[in-house]
């Protein structure tokens, strides 16, 4: 039985090639075996070790110490981990290395920017306002914005929100209606909502009119939300 050698043991061993079949993308050695396709080296390292290729999992990878794909020398191959080959092939300078993980508006998915976000958790925190309505300002959905002022998403901005009783005790935090780049509304089409809503149109044409929902146009209409607009 072939058992995993030294670097200096398989160096000493020339490489077997496979001269058949190979496999376009990667190059390994293939041949039918037993009613399926099955790459040469796979079936090397079971018959060398006294097993038979039926007994290796689909999760047990047969890597190559010397790095050649045809390759099917006993000594040459070591058993691994899908983990473990992809190692081997950063430590030997093979394949990609990892995508370095993308948090917050880096994220080719993200809908809100670091700073909508940090707005959106000062406005909750500072009170008279629902995560309903700040959905609705943001284009996202109340659930999100859920997630987002209980922190279980956007976590890497912890730590960055202002100290809100502070600010309020120094009179400096005044929520406004809208969020930077993110609200539907402005103060002046609030003030105009408002004036059509006193001649007589109803929540539905203002929900049609202005693009918003008809609870949000109601909390407008009625200064529920947006008080700091007179």
């Amino acid at each position: 039985m072939h058992r995993d050698c030294t670097p200096e043991m398989w160096r000493a061993k020339p490489c077997q090639e496979w001269t058949g079949s190979c496999a376009s993308k990667c190059g390994y050695g293939y041949v039918h075996w037993r009613k399926k396709n099955r790459y040469v080296h796979r079936i090397a390292y079971a018959l060398a070790h006294g097993m038979m290729v039926e007994q290796l999992t689909s999760s047990e990878v047969v890597c190559h110490h010397c790095d050649n794909p045809p390759c099917f020398e006993p000594l040459h191959l070591f058993l691994g981990t899908r983990s473990d080959n992809m190692r081997d092939m950063r430590v030997k300078g093979r394949g990609s290395p990892p995508p370095a993980p993308q948090f917050g508006e880096a994220h080719s998915q993200a809908k809100l920017t670091d700073a909508q976000v940090l707005e959106i958790r000062a406005a909750y925190a500072a009170g008279g306002v629902s995560q309903r309505e700040l959905a609705e300002r943001s284009g996202v959905t109340q659930a999100l914005v859920g997630m987002i002022v209980r922190r279980v998403i956007w976590t890497h901005l912890e730590g960055e929100l202002p100290d809100i009783t502070s600010l309020r005790k120094a009179n400096q935090f005044r929520p406004e209606g809208r969020l930077a780049h993110a609200a539907k509304l402005t103060d002046e089409l609030v003030r105009q909502m408002r004036a059509d809503r006193r001649a007589g149109a109803s929540l539905n044409e203002l929900s049609r009119r202005y693009g918003v929902s008809v609870p949000t146009a109601h909390n407008v209409a009625t200064g529920r939300s947006w008080k700091h607009v007179h």
